[in-house]
């Protein structure tokens, strides 16, 4: 792994950039610290400068401001692409910001992470997965939404009371779910996360079972290292709720 594993070109803030949506000093859970990139020493011999927040965190800050925008049906059938653009440093002060038709998750003049909806319409017809999967198919896994999970947003700083309200789930628990694949399947050492394609189909309550079917459709290499691509679906009492292609580097 080296030093730009996570970055990118600087994007001056465009003129269209609106007030902040949501303003947090980024919270690095301490749960994330088996990976060493979220730990200070990790991070600088990586050479991030310090500790990295998790891109689940970062991602649970754009749904505040998605939910916002686009209201709870987007928590059920909504979708959107997630791109990790650049790193966010552990105690950084963080802006979620709507320019154009996305979200971006700003610290100084750099935007740190990109949120761009899909509509229900375009989550409908969007395919559910992979007709030709390159790699193999992991063993399903069953998996209760415990507090570990369904808390987690809070603990990042987003204390949003309206999933409690529909009795539902925070969407941060796919990608949670997601990361649990490859730490199970694919990854030894530091790795990170860098893109998301999430797609919202369901209603799912805390304290459910979900069964996790996942497979691995892309293996490349880039400048910054070996990336794995996988499809995710996430069903409950066997209809589905969620579908997650997520990509990192491992």
């Amino acid at each position: 792994m080296t030093a730009h594993s996570h970055t990118t070109r600087d994007t001056p803030i465009a003129r269209d950039c609106s007030k902040p949506l949501f303003s947090i000093s980024a919270v690095n859970l301490p749960e994330h610290s088996s990976n060493a990139v979220h730990t200070t020493p990790g991070g600088v011999a990586a050479g991030f400068g310090g500790a990295i927040v998790a891109g689940t965190t970062v991602y649970a800050y754009l749904v505040h401001a998605a939910v916002d925008l686009w209201g709870t049906d987007w928590i059920l059938r909504g979708g959107a692409t997630l791109t990790l653009r650049a790193p966010v440093l552990a105690n950084a002060p963080l802006q979620v910001r709507r320019i154009g038709d996305h979200l971006g998750a700003w610290v100084g003049d750099r935007e740190c992470a990109r949120l761009v909806p899909r509509s229900e319409l375009e989550t409908i017809t969007k395919p559910a997965g992979p007709t030709k999967p390159a790699g193999p198919a992991f063993e399903p896994m069953v998996v209760e939404l415990t507090e570990s999970l369904t808390g987690y947003a809070s603990r990042s700083g987003d204390h949003d009371t309206r999933y409690a309200e529909l009795g539902v789930v925070h969407p941060v628990v796919w990608l949670l779910l997601a990361n649990h694949v490859f730490l199970h399947n694919l990854v030894r050492g530091p790795w990170i996360h860098t893109r998301s394609e999430i797609t919202h189909c369901g209603r799912v309550a805390p304290g459910s079972k979900v069964r996790i079917d996942a497979t691995e459709i892309d293996r490349f290499t880039k400048s910054t290292g070996e990336r794995a691509v996988v499809a995710i679906r996430f069903t409950h009492n066997d209809e589905p709720v969620a579908f997650v292609e997520h990509t990192a580097i491992i």
